[in-house]
């Protein structure tokens, strides 16, 4: 198992050109999704039903595999 040293800190979260589909024939839930969290920092995922909250941590948490763009954690 690797070893994950987190600093007092915390880790930072950078998400850029998120892109993301259930299936390769559906259409994509999220596209174009980009923010950043500073270490320490906080954010709120806030939208209405259906808006793709759950799939955005899904793939924060790497439970899925997004289709393009970048998530860098530290």
């Amino acid at each position: 198992a690797a070893d994950l040293t987190v600093l007092d800190g915390g880790l930072s979260i950078e998400v850029r050109d998120l892109r993301f589909r259930y299936a390769p024939d559906e259409p994509l839930v999220l596209d174009g999704v980009s923010f950043s969290v500073p270490a320490g920092g906080r954010a709120a995922i806030v939208g209405p039903n259906g808006s793709g909250k759950s799939s955005l941590v899904n793939l924060l948490l790497r439970f899925w595999d997004y289709e393009g763009g970048t998530i860098r954690v530290g």
